[in-house]
C-alpha cells in the first residue's frame, strides 16, 4: 500500500506527515510526500525539521519532490493538506479513478472540512503546531482498514 501526503512545496507540512507516518507504522506502509509546486531540490524546512527531531524523529536526507503523474496513479491513497491542493489534483482528471482516492487529511480522518494551514515563514510555536495536528491526524488513520478496502 502506497499512501503520498500532498502539500505545496514539499518542505514543511507534507514532510513532516511522511515522518510521523512513518515513525508510527514503521514499515507497515509505503509512505511518500510530495509537492504540488516543489523544487525537486529543497531539503525539509530547517524548523520542521528541528521540530521532528524534538520529537525524536528523523528525517534528515528529505529532498523535495513534485507530484506526477505516475504518483497520482501508483498511490492507493492521496491526502492533501488543503482543499486547493486537493482540488488542482482532481482537476488534472487523468483518470476518473484518481478524485476517489483524493482527501484532505482532515476530510478523510474526520470528515472535517478544515485544512492544515502553512506553517512556512511563520515562528517556530506554528510548526509545532502543525506538527501537533499531523500527528494526532496521523494517529487515527485505520491503515488496516483501508487495505481490506483496496
Amino acid at each position: 500500500m502506497t499512501i503520498i501526503f500532498v502539500c505545496t512545496g514539499n518542505t514543511c507540512r507534507s514532510p513532516m506527515a511522511e515522518a510521523i507516518a512513518k515513525y508510527i507504522y514503521k514499515d507497515k506502509i509505503n509512505v511518500l510526500s510530495r509537492g504540488i509546486y516543489a523544487d525537486n531540490i529543497s531539503p525539509i524546512n530547517e524548523k520542521s525539521n528541528i521540530i521532528l527531531n524534538k520529537n525524536n524523529i528523523d528525517f534528515n536526507n528529505h529532498i523535495s519532490k513534485t507530484l506526477t503523474v505516475d504518483d497520482l496513479k501508483n498511490a492507493d491513497l492521496i491526502l492533501t493538506m488543503e482543499k486547493q491542493h486537493k482540488n488542482l489534483i482532481n482537476d488534472v482528471n487523468i483518470d476518473e479513478n484518481i478524485s476517489d482516492k483524493v482527501f484532505t487529511i482532515y476530510e478523510y480522518v474526520s470528515n472535517v472540512d478544515k485544512d492544515i494551514l502553512d506553517p512556512y515563514g511563520f515562528d517556530i510555536s506554528v510548526y509545532e503546531s502543525c506538527f501537533s495536528e499531523l500527528y494526532n491526524l496521523i494517529s487515527k488513520i485505520n491503515f488496516n482498514i483501508l487495505e481490506e478496502n483496496i
